[in-house]
């Protein structure tokens, strides 16, 4: 679908992992390989497949994610947990989780430290930690982030009022295309 000149996929989620690209993953256990340790490593390797990293900075500068990250998370959030036929789907479809749409942005924990009142734009791992997020704003963002975003890596946070219209508009539409299997 097109809105306002962005092209959005009618389900508005990412588009499917084609099976072309999924073919290596097809399992191939060994009577050699212990069964379950197989069947592990080839789940986790489908899990790989799917995920998605999006470098938040391009040319030294930040960049939010492309607003079809937002109607991903926004359809993702609404159609989830509805029936196994759409969480069937959903395996297959590259979940972003670049974005994280709030009521209201939080305070970056860094300017807080330093009793600084800054919102935050970012939800973040801490580069160089093992473990830890942290709410940060640009600067901080650039100071201690591993600068990317996707699940696992951090989410860049925008309050629902931010979200243009066309992505409501898209995301709409988008029910739609879920509502057989939603039953509505």
């Amino acid at each position: 679908m097109n809105i306002d000149g962005i092209e959005f996929d009618d389900s508005g989620l990412t588009p499917k992992v084609g099976d072309e690209q999924l073919e290596w993953l097809r399992p191939g256990f060994t009577a050699s390989e212990h069964p379950i340790d197989a069947a592990v490593t080839w789940a986790t390797d489908i899990a790989t497949q799917v995920h998605m990293v999006w470098p938040a900075v391009r040319d030294g500068e930040l960049e939010p994610p492309p607003v079809q990250h937002v109607l991903d998370r926004l359809v993702r959030s609404r159609i989830a947990g509805e029936s196994a036929e759409i969480e069937a789907e959903l395996v297959l479809r590259p979940d972003p989780g670049t974005v994280a749409v709030v009521h209201r942005l939080p305070a970056c924990d860094f300017c807080q430290q330093a009793c600084v009142e800054r919102p935050a734009r970012y939800d973040s791992t801490i580069q160089g930690q093992s473990s830890g997020m942290a709410n940060m704003c640009g600067e901080h963002y650039m100071e201690y982030a591993p600068r990317r975003l996707g699940l696992g890596e951090g989410q860049y946070l925008m309050t629902s009022d931010e979200v243009p219209a066309a992505v409501y508009e898209a995301e709409e539409r988008a029910l739609e295309y879920w509502a057989p299997m939603l039953g509505t």
